[in-house]
């Protein structure tokens, strides 16, 4: 076709003479030709009708009399681009058609006449904002898709949590029970006193980890910032890192016959402010991504120190780095520094921790290379001393030693509970449900039930609800290792709530708070009065 004959409007091509004349007419796509000052020579009726003009509004103008400046500005570069070059140029286009905002992929060529000359550049765009939205739509569901798989695992991951927390937390219950009691029995020189010291501050350990699980998975409130805070040797923790990590880079190096290992430098440790147990957490959960980054093996380099007044730790790794999309997710759950599916909630855990400490955290990571993980904490500041607490209003007084009722079904949680509170002075009884409870109650004298929520039969709830029904002046402590919310108004009948695993001084805080309380509810017949809620004492 001809420039002359192109100049021709579209109602003038004749089907029958000009064999694409009736694509040109019948074709849904944009169709159109300019001279080469950007002047329209032809336009087809789909064309047309997305502009809402007619051809004599579009032949022989320009697309500054349709578009916005910018749009009909770029148009005609792109126009002349294609012009001097002599070459096609496609590519993907906003453009406000009839009002509406419609994607185009918009092809551009030269137009020749019959001596092969450029005369000016013809179009063809295919209207693609169904796919378009087809596509952001797909993009969405797929970002959808993704979150509520990471939802469901984080669900999953909550419900496994919790029943391994409650079946970790009545071992824990035993061990720290006895450790307490086996403590409270030595002598202060005794020969392995100090083992059995070491064997308590694991367990406390254990159940601080245990509490941090839970809550990463929202089955137990946060604690507030700042509780059970001292200072802490980041040098100490830090040089502790090659005997905690020796065991991984063994089994590591089994695995894969490469060389592990963990070099730490520590000179004069910096002090931080901040949870000794949580530290020492956040920091193995970096040293233990670092060497699962390490296919190859390698050495993880740990530091400690201080700049310009602030403490500094650092875990830096020779593995196969990250890229900038996978390190900005890096403490997502599930999310590994590899990029792959990681082991667990580790590095979530840390950024969680580092949150919690006010430390700040920065990444440095390049792919094929390696990664740097920088904490810089917050200068430590005076610990605030506790204020002298005021004295307790008068209470009647209570009875030196009490008779106290154990129920827990798991027998070797129920003997190390009564043996902490024999060693207390009190007078011990145990029953291995409920049902075995209320034969004792209604057969001899209770001044304290100590009782596990979670048991076959009558739970904690319903026992302390049937006590209180055929002895009211019986006190109820309830014991759980559940991450259990009761609220404001804990059930009726309980005057303390302790956490499992719990610590012989607070369960001895935890009777004593619960007779007092329940004394001061008979004498002032309040028995809506919110109960003490004891928490376990891990440090």
């Amino acid at each position: 076709m001809s420039v002359a004959s192109s100049a021709r409007t579209t109602h003038e091509v004749d089907p029958d003479r000009e064999p694409f004349g009736s694509i040109f007419l019948s074709t849904s796509d944009y169709v159109f030709t300019k001279d080469l000052a950007g002047v329209y020579l032809d336009a087809n009726p789909a064309y047309l009708a997305a502009l809402g003009r007619d051809a004599s509004a579009v032949i022989g103008h320009r697309d500054e009399d349709f578009f916005p400046p910018d749009i009909a500005l770029e148009n005609t570069a792109r126009e002349q681009l294609v012009q001097l070059c002599g070459y096609e140029l496609e590519d993907e286009v906003t453009l406000i058609l009839n009002g509406q905002s419609r994607q185009l992929v918009l092809r551009r060529l030269p137009w020749r006449n019959e001596e092969g000359e450029v005369v000016g550049v013809a179009g063809v765009g295919i209207d693609v904002t169904g796919a378009y939205e087809l596509r952001n739509t797909l993009q969405a569901l797929q970002r959808a898709q993704v979150h509520v798989s990471q939802a469901s695992r984080l669900q999953a991951l909550g419900q496994v949590a919790s029943g391994v927390a409650h079946d970790f937390n009545n071992a824990l219950t035993t061990i720290l029970g006895l450790s307490d009691w086996l403590l409270h029995e030595m002598r202060s020189d005794a020969p392995h006193r100090a083992d059995i010291e070491t064997i308590r501050t694991a367990a406390q350990e254990a159940a601080a980890m245990v509490r941090r699980l839970q809550t990463f998975s929202r089955l137990a409130p946060t604690s507030p910032r700042g509780g059970g805070q001292e200072f802490v040797d980041l040098g100490e923790i830090a040089m502790s890192m090659t005997d905690l990590a020796r065991p991984r880079c063994q089994e590591l190096a089994d695995q894969t016959g490469c060389r592990f290992e963990v070099v730490v430098e520590a000179k004069n440790g910096p002090i931080a402010l901040g949870v000794p147990g949580e530290l020492r957490e956040l920091l193995i959960n970096l040293v233990f991504n670092s060497l699962d980054a390490m296919p190859t093996g390698g050495t993880v380099r740990l530091t400690a120190n201080c700049l310009k007044g602030r403490p500094v730790v650092t875990v830096t790794d020779p593995g196969v780095g990250m890229t900038d999309a996978v390190k900005a997710r890096a403490f997502e759950p599930f999310l590994s520094g590899a990029g792959h599916q990681g082991r667990g909630p580790g590095l979530s855990l840390c950024g969680a921790i580092a949150e919690r400490h006010r430390a700040k955290v920065f990444v440095e990571s390049t792919p094929g290379v390696g990664t740097s993980v920088r904490l810089t904490f917050p200068p430590p500041t005076p610990i605030e001393a506790p204020r002298p607490a005021a004295p307790k209003a008068s209470a009647p007084p209570v009875a030196a030693t009490y008779n106290v009722l154990v129920v827990d079904d798991e027998p070797e949680v129920c003997e190390s509970l009564a043996a902490m509170i024999a060693a207390m002075g009190h007078q011990v009884v145990t029953a291995r449900d409920g049902a075995e409870a209320m034969g004792i109650v209604t057969g001899r004298p209770i001044d304290v039930i100590v009782t596990d929520l979670g048991m076959p039969g009558l739970n904690g709830v319903e026992l302390a609800g049937r006590v209180a029904a055929v002895r009211p002046e019986i006190a109820v402590v309830l014991m759980t290792a559940w991450a259990v919310d009761f609220g404001p108004r804990p059930p009726d009948g309980i005057e303390s709530i302790i956490t499992k695993p719990a610590t012989m001084a607070a369960l001895q805080e935890a009777v004593e708070h619960a007779v007092e309380r329940h004394q001061q509810n008979i004498t002032n017949h309040d028995a809506g009065r919110a109960p003490t809620t004891i928490r376990a004492k891990t440090s």
